[in-house]
């Protein structure tokens, strides 16, 4: 009868716990087509990429393991002579193919710009991308010095990505409890970088990006985490 009990209690008293996990991470900048150095994904099953460039020449991406990624909408920012730049999200839609020795690359031609790249673990398996969460500023003013993407709700375990775009010599940063894993800046081409944030159960995020005044493009989007079932006995209790 105590054991029954005790069972009775325990399966009461399980939670669900958050467990998305930042594996590894890197950047690179270049034009045309270019790849980053390697990184070791092992125990990573989701991929997220943030590619700041300019249009009209978009960007296709790819990695060493031949996964094939998504892309969310294209946002874009400021009036240059050599036209806008965009800030876009990619991710693989089905569980990632990993190694400990992975590259990712931007393929095109005259797509001058910014990769940063996030491995997770602890992600959900199917539907990952939170419908309704891609979201991101249009602006052509030229003297920026702060953008928000717009604000988002998502819900359950949830890992939300921003990524910005921006042109100055100086490093960009984040509220909203928000972590930079990449950013490059001062560069020939389009400054990028990403940031995350990890939440138990989702619930409405903004934030805002600043940086000294330029043009600028940002988005947003948020990504199903796996639930874990994690069991708390009561005190007390004997088999």
């Amino acid at each position: 009868m105590r054991k029954i009990l005790f069972i009775l209690l325990l399966l009461c008293s399980c939670v669900p716990a958050q467990c998305q996990t930042l594996v590894a991470h890197i950047s690179a900048n270049g034009t045309n087509t270019f790849t980053t150095s390697a990184i070791n994904c092992t125990g990573a099953n989701f991929i997220v990429l943030s590619f700041s460039g300019i249009i009209p020449n978009y960007a296709t991406y790819s990695d060493s393991s031949s996964n094939s990624y998504t892309s969310l909408t294209k946002y874009l920012g400021g009036v240059q002579t050599n036209g806008y730049n965009y800030q876009v999200i990619s991710y693989t839609a089905s569980v990632a193919t990993v190694s400990s020795s992975q590259t990712f690359t931007a393929t095109g031609t005259g797509i001058g710009g910014t990769l940063t790249v996030s491995c997770w673990s602890g992600m959900a398996t199917s539907s990952v991308f939170q419908t309704g969460t891609d979201s991101g500023s249009n602006n052509t003013s030229a003297s920026l010095t702060s953008i928000q993407p717009g604000n988002i709700t998502p819900s359950g375990p949830t890992l939300v990505i921003t990524g910005l775009s921006w042109a100055t010599a100086t490093a960009a940063s984040i509220n909203d409890s928000f972590t930079i894993t990449d950013q490059m800046y001062n560069i020939s081409s389009y400054d990028g970088a990403m940031a995350y944030l990890v939440q138990a159960s989702g619930s409405a995020i903004d934030p805002t990006w600043s940086f000294s005044s330029t043009f600028a493009a940002t988005c947003i989007a948020a990504f199903k985490g796996a639930t874990v079932i994690t069991h708390h006995p009561p005190p007390g209790i004997v088999r």
